[in-house]
């Protein structure tokens, strides 16, 4: 008969692998012993749990057994932590929940945009259509870059064949100025 064990007990293993600090247990699943790493995970399963709740995860659980995931295949292709099993571990768990909360984040937008009904049925889109159209071609190009592709200024200077994420920015802030401008003035003709 199979004992059954509690979130965060340790394994009934061997006790060599119990008595084992987090850097023997490392060294013992490099040596491909899985039996480490679920010590490792029964040991840390809890606090990774809370950094995920810290760092905003949108699913916990998710991210928590993501990143055990990503340390298993790290270490077993001969890569990952030698050493601090914990902080790569941790730096995993936010990894992943920033990147679950950009995937969501996204998802939003885009079910939003998907919401949106056609600029000429609403008043307000369709003036923002005209002042955008109204703008300069390299502000259009400018906001059509940062805005709607949502590129980062540093990834936008080579399109915008600007020479640093700062010029990019500083465009950034002008094209935006200009469109608020042109919408405005869309308002006192309205």
């Amino acid at each position: 008969m199979r004992a059954e064990r509690t979130e965060g007990a340790p394994l009934p293993s061997s006790g060599a692998v119990l008595d084992q600090d987090d850097d023997a247990l490392l060294a013992e699943l490099r040596g491909g012993n899985l039996d480490a790493f679920g010590e490792l995970y029964s040991r840390h399963v809890a606090s990774a749990r809370r950094v995920a709740r810290r760092a905003g995860a949108v699913d916990i659980d998710d991210a928590v057994h993501e990143a055990f995931i990503k340390v298993l295949r790290a270490v077993r292709a001969g890569s990952g932590p030698t050493q601090s099993f914990v902080g790569y571990l941790y730096t995993s768990v936010r990894r992943v929940a920033t990147r679950q909360r950009q995937v969501e984040l996204r998802r939003l937008r885009d079910e939003t945009l998907c919401n949106v009904s056609s600029p000429f049925e609403s008043p307000d889109l369709s003036r923002m259509t005209s002042a955008f159209a109204s703008l300069a071609p390299r502000h259009r190009e400018t906001l059509q870059i940062l805005v709607i592709d949502g590129y980062p200024p540093r990834r936008a200077c080579e399109q915008l064949e600007t020479a640093s994420a700062g010029a990019v920015a500083s465009r950034g802030l002008r094209a935006r100025a200009a469109l608020r401008a042109a919408y405005h003035q869309q308002l006192v003709e309205a």
